[in-house]
């Protein structure tokens, strides 16, 4: 089992750039955590106020921390370490995580393009009107439909952390029948 001192925080950048996790209040029981900003155009605001960034040091790829905070193993960890209800920095700063070794990590950012792909081809414009913001419209995503990917991007995070068989099965069906709702009794993949 992988020792760990460090933390994602230890890899944050304290000032904005362009190497950012994009994330903000999922859908059901998933975040929405991208490698880029999502679709936002409103009447009177100009960006989602429920979406936030998470900035990366330069030396470090952000995709890794993508796959990390969309993997089932930090929906646990914010289940378990969290109020359950406020997705925050604080939340994401104090996940244990040691920067993989190159094969770990090229795994990882192989998935996570694949996964952004998904995300983006299974989303939907909306249009909604608010009394205070007026129109917007943005993209609505469904992360519960690239479960599969997920659950891949768990195993190479297992491998990582050094998990047995038996703690990535616990982990990549932690909430199932609430997450997938439906879509479990559908899933053909």
């Amino acid at each position: 089992m992988l020792f760990l001192t460090k933390k994602v925080k230890d890899y944050k950048s304290l000032y904005k750039n362009n190497n950012f996790t994009y994330y903000g209040y999922g859908y059901g029981y998933f975040g929405k955590i991208l490698n880029h900003k999502s679709y936002f155009i409103g009447e009177k605001i100009n960006k989602s106020t429920g979406d936030k960034y998470y900035y990366i040091n330069e030396n470090f790829d952000k995709n890794i921390f993508v796959g990390l905070l969309n993997s089932n193993l930090f929906y646990w960890f914010y289940i378990n370490y969290s109020d359950g209800h406020n997705f925050t920095k604080t939340v994401i700063d104090s996940l244990p995580f040691h920067y993989p070794e190159e094969n770990i990590k090229n795994n990882l950012t192989n998935l996570v393009s694949f996964l952004m792909k998904d995300l983006e081809n299974k989303a939907r414009r909306k249009t909604a009107k608010y009394k205070a913001t007026g129109q917007v419209t943005y993209n609505e995503y469904y992360p519960k439909k690239s479960k599969h990917i997920i659950d891949k991007i768990d195993t190479i995070l297992a491998q990582h952390y050094g998990f047995t068989e038996e703690e990535l099965d616990f982990i990549i069906n932690y909430d199932i029948k609430y997450r997938m709702g439906e879509e479990l009794n559908n899933h053909t993949d």
